[in-house]
């Protein structure tokens, strides 16, 4: 356990250690010495914006020193000042005395503690020596304060003139306190209003029109004050509540030059409320008329032909632009970014985002459900298949004991949503079922896939009692649970199967003679060993791929003898690779099939005729395994192989063989 000094890793360990580290151990780690601040500041991630949040709690104020990387905010450092009322309540706490672990913030030492006059000064110089610390530690300058107001706004912890972008609530927008902000802090060049949940009184006081640059995401009516009285440069209005009557007195506005600083304005309509548009539209098309006496008369209006993108300069770049607004290739792009997971999670956020998304989605060649033992209980997950690669969208999960809020609400767990189970344990498989089914439809319906082409994994062991009867399409499952009493039970179940692939398990496999499974139209094993045999002579299905096989020469001779005797009339295909190392008496086949091309009598194959066919031929396979499993080029080139007729109908197959392999193509 001996410690290693920071200082002596290389930087791309300390930049790995910084982004697992939360941002308040980062700040106390560069509080240690001077030579680890040096380090941290030399290899810390990128932030976009460091600022101060004040905020009202049950118990006085917090003021919380914090970072931001694109949407996201994380606190770093904050202190709490305590009201007077709840001084005694608060007097046992080391909050006065030390540093403190509090929802992942560090709440240090507070200069005072009290609401004085007297107080307001050194609050100011401990939050500015913080912040400035903080923007060091983070390589961000500390002259671009940037202020967020939670609650009620607090000018006072702020040093007139300093503050340049300030977040606060709709609600308190036309406060006395936010006219009294605007008097001390005349520097700001960005306010953002955010949307509060509280019922808002829309006056008609205009403290914020003189800033450059306004974002205001719920403008309702506010919205026509600002078309009429904004002095800034840039305008962003959401939701808002427009009139023709103001957008037509904003264009005459600026067209007397009384809005000369206006560079932009952009104002979203509330969805559900009524824009008469057209009556600007009209006074537009009236004034390109050349039409005299309109309220345009300072203007000329053109209808441009060719087609132009707008320089769009302002700091609110990083505004949300509804995806219903993007073009379609660039939400293609969007979706090939985001993990399946989120775009579970978007399609449920409105039915105009999940048809936008069925729109522009990417094609995945299977939707399916995996059902997997874990040591909590069982976990039902429905994944996503794009060639080879598997990718998990969201999961049920079925506890022995109920355990953590997962019973509760979503959460998000490995890159997959783990969403409420209608039943806590699996003991109402009727539910479940239910459940499992509306789930797998929903993301079916998502990546635009047949939810009818129902595919199941079971990893570890099989759950068949999950599905309803006769659902199952596709199944996987490891060799070792192949030939179990519940793979007896699933296939009795699932009669409409089309295809099973068996896979490689790390277990111990019990070979056995069970043929559960060999009327499956479809199989593919990964691992059929000594089964080789079994299935080279009792399978009944169309299509086989057959690897790791131990092949024997008596078997493969019994094959076409039971083939030409129509006793395996279904089958279409069948390729068997050889297991690496393991001897294949090959020969065998291929001095019975010489001897019945000399047409020799009392040969095994008296019901065929041998051809060795001299044109080059291109077997057309036409499987689901070659969705499943790539083939060799040459794999269908059925040049050198032996062509057998089958007497009774002239049913023509061809078969290769070689050490490494045998394969049986019947001809369409």
């Amino acid at each position: 356990m001996h410690r290693i000094p920071i200082q002596s890793f290389p930087d791309v360990v300390n930049q790995e250690i910084l982004r697992i580290m939360k941002p308040s151990e980062v700040f106390l780690a560069s509080r240690t010495s001077e030579k680890t601040k040096k380090l941290i500041k030399r290899n810390i991630y990128r932030v976009d914006e460091v600022g101060v949040k004040i905020a009202r709690k049950h118990y006085g104020i917090r003021a919380a020193v914090y970072f931001q990387i694109g949407r996201k905010s994380c606190d770093v450092v904050g202190f709490d000042y305590i009201d007077h009322k709840n001084l005694c309540y608060f007097y046992d706490w080391k909050v006065y005395k030390e540093y403190q672990f509090l929802e992942n913030t560090v709440i240090i030492p507070m200069l005072t503690n009290l609401f004085l006059a007297s107080s307001w000064p050194p609050t100011r110089l401990q939050i500015h020596s913080i912040h400035s610390y903080v923007c060091d530690v983070f390589n961000i300058d500390a002259s671009q304060l940037s202020v967020k107001f939670q609650s009620e706004i607090y000018h006072e912890f702020f040093d007139v003139g300093t503050v340049e972008k300030c977040t606060m609530t709709d609600v308190e927008l036309e406060s006395h306190r936010s006219m009294e902000l605007s008097n001390h802090q005349k520097n700001i060049n960005l306010l953002i209003v955010e949307h509060s949940q509280e019922i808002i009184q829309f006056g008609s006081k205009d403290y914020y029109r003189h800033v450059p640059t306004v974002i205001h995401r719920n403008a309702q009516t506010r919205a026509n004050l600002l078309l009429t009285r904004f002095q800034g440069q840039h305008g962003l209005l959401e939701n808002c509540f427009l009139s023709d009557f103001y957008v037509k007195a904003l264009m005459k506005l600026w067209s007397e030059n009384k809005m000369d600083n206006l560079v932009s304005m952009i104002a979203y309509q509330a969805s559900q409320r009524p824009f008469d548009y057209e009556k600007v539209f009209e006074v537009l098309d009236d004034k390109m008329g050349n039409s005299e006496g309109n309220i345009l008369n300072a203007l000329r209006v053109e209808k441009l032909s060719e087609k132009r993108i707008y320089p769009y300069e302002s700091i609110f770049k990083m505004h949300r632009i509804p995806i219903q607004l993007l073009p379609d290739v660039v939400n293609q792009e969007i979706l090939r970014n985001m993990t399946p997971s989120e775009i579970y999670l978007a399609s449920m956020t409105s039915k105009k985002t999940k048809k936008l998304i069925k729109r522009n989605i990417y094609k995945v060649d299977e939707v399916g459900v995996e059902i997997s033992r874990q040591d909590y209980g069982i976990r039902a997950a429905v994944y996503i298949k794009i060639e080879k690669k598997i990718c998990y969208v969201v999961c049920l999960e079925f506890r022995i004991r109920p355990l953590r809020r997962v019973d509760n609400g979503y959460q998000l767990l490995e890159n997959i949503v783990a969403i409420p189970s209608i039943v806590p344990n699996h003991c109402n498989m009727p539910a479940i079922r239910r459940q499992i089914h509306s789930i797998h439809s929903y993301v079916c319906d998502v990546f635009n896939i047949d939810t009818s082409n129902l595919s199941v994994r079971f990893p570890s062991d099989i759950y068949y009692e999950f599905f309803d009867i006769g659902t199952v399409k596709k199944c996987t499952v490891p060799d070792e649970l192949l030939e179990s009493e519940f793979s007896m039970k699933l296939f009795n179940q699932q009669k409409n199967m089309n295809l099973l692939i068996v896979e490689r398990s790390r277990g111990i496999v019990d070979c056995g003679y069970v043929y559960f499974y060999q009327h499956v139209p479809t199989v593919i094993h990964r691992n059929t060993q000594n089964r080789s045999s079994f299935l080279l002579t009792r399978f009944q299905g169309q299509h086989g791929l057959f690897k790791n096989c131990f092949l024997h020469g008596f078997y493969v001779n019994v094959l076409l003898r039971l083939w030409s005797e129509n006793k395996m009339d279904n089958l279409v295909s069948m390729i068997a690779y050889q297991s690496v190392n393991r001897p294949f008496d090959y020969e065998k086949v291929v001095e019975v099939l010489e001897d019945k091309m000399g047409k020799s009598e009392g040969n095994c194959l008296n019901a065929l005729q041998v051809e060795k066919p001299s044109e080059k031929r291109i077997y057309p396979y036409e499987s689901i395994i070659s969705q499943e499993h790539q083939f060799e080029a040459d794999t269908f080139d059925c040049d050198g192989g032996y062509d057998v007729v089958r007497n009774s109908d002239e049913k023509r197959a061809t078969i290769k063989i070689s050490k490494d392999y045998f394969m049986f193509f019947v001809w369409p």
